[in-house]
């Protein structure tokens, strides 16, 4: 799949914290033959250098981390480092002697991971899963241990822990639909009077509502026939489809979420829209200058559990730089913003 170049704008980037140090620690000259990491934020060099590790994949479904893990690895012949949504984009027959995660906030995705994990380990392979408590990690680690037979604690530290489960030779196969990487969540939404088929999965912002932003945003928008429509951080391609149904003449959508990208590609696919391109990149950047009339922004504002403006505030440069003189750009925030 590929990634549009970077912005020369800071991105929000994930720093290091008490997650990955823990992670280090646990992992520290453990030297596995294979080891997948699932995460790749700020202190995701420190874990692979402590490893040992002969050969290591990095994963992360945010093409901003992506990047910043490419250039802190640089140098590493023995890393990869793979935009994807736990094993979605990897290749079918790896197999890894380790795997370390860590959680994400949001459930779903991840049980998705440790779910992903097992089907990666082999009978003996070791699973390491880290998180904060505040984000969930007793029911993660629950889940964990219905498939492992148990999750050992390593450490525990200012509200994080990181435990260990050992693959084991019995193999159990999990029925719910989610975890499969194919299968995409369908929801019906009435916007405007038009009836919008959307496809999303779990981590896609409101993968399975249409929340307040998105309807407001739709609502307000408006496109001229034949405008060109440029929707930044898509999500899963709601207002890119209004556009289209608006009479956009082209549209173009980008978000840094490859998931989110494969669920606005079916969106669109779902609804007839044509002249209609989705592509994975973190902004505008690499858009040309003066080449949409139209530019519509539903924003992050947060960056974990911290209210965050700098995507937000790049987005909008971006937006200036890619509307022609008298176009227009629609963007929704919270009112606390």
């Amino acid at each position: 799949m590929a990634l549009a170049a970077a912005s020369s704008a800071p991105p929000a980037l994930r720093r290091s914290d008490v997650t990955d140090a823990l992670l280090t620690e646990a992992l520290r000259a453990t030297a596995p033959e294979c080891l997948v990491v699932f995460g790749a934020g700020g202190g995701v060099g420190d874990v692979v250098e402590a490893s040992g590790a002969r050969r290591v994949v990095v994963v992360d479904r945010n093409v901003v981390h992506v990047r910043a893990a490419i250039d802190g690895l640089e140098g590493r012949s023995y890393v990869e480092v793979i935009a994807s949504d736990g094993t979605s984009h990897l290749d079918s027959g790896l197999r890894a002697d380790a795997v370390a995660i860590r959680a994400p906030r949001e459930k779903q995705v991840a049980l998705q991971l440790i779910h992903d994990a097992y089907r990666l380990l082999p009978s003996g392979g070791r699973l390491y899963l880290a998180g904060a408590l505040r984000d969930g990690m007793k029911p993660y680690i629950e889940f964990a241990s219905g498939l492992f037979g148990g999750m050992q604690p390593l450490a525990m530290r200012k509200g994080c822990r990181v435990v260990l489960g050992i693959r084991p030779e019995a193999s159990r196969a999990l029925a719910d639909p989610l975890f499969d990487h194919a299968h995409f969540h369908r929801l019906e939404a009435d916007v405007r009077g038009m009836a919008i088929e959307v496809r999303s999965r779990p981590g896609v912002f409101a993968w399975d509502r249409l929340d307040e932003g998105t309807r407001a945003l739709a609502e307000a928008i408006e496109v001229a026939p034949g405008d060109r429509v440029l929707d930044l951080g898509c999500g899963n391609g709601v207002i890119g489809v209004i556009a289209g149904r608006l009479g956009a003449g082209a549209v173009t959508m980008v978000d840094a979420d490859v998931v989110a990208v494969e669920s606005a590609r079916r969106t669109v696919t779902a609804n007839g829209i044509e002249h209609c391109e989705v592509l994975l990149g973190d902004g505008a950047s690499e858009l040309p200058p003066a080449s949409f009339e139209v530019v519509a922004v539903n924003p992050p504002f947060h960056l974990d559990r911290q209210t965050d403006t700098r995507t937000a505030e790049r987005f909008i440069e971006e937006a200036h730089r890619v509307l022609r003189p008298g176009g227009h750009l629609f963007l929704v925030a919270n009112r606390f913003l």
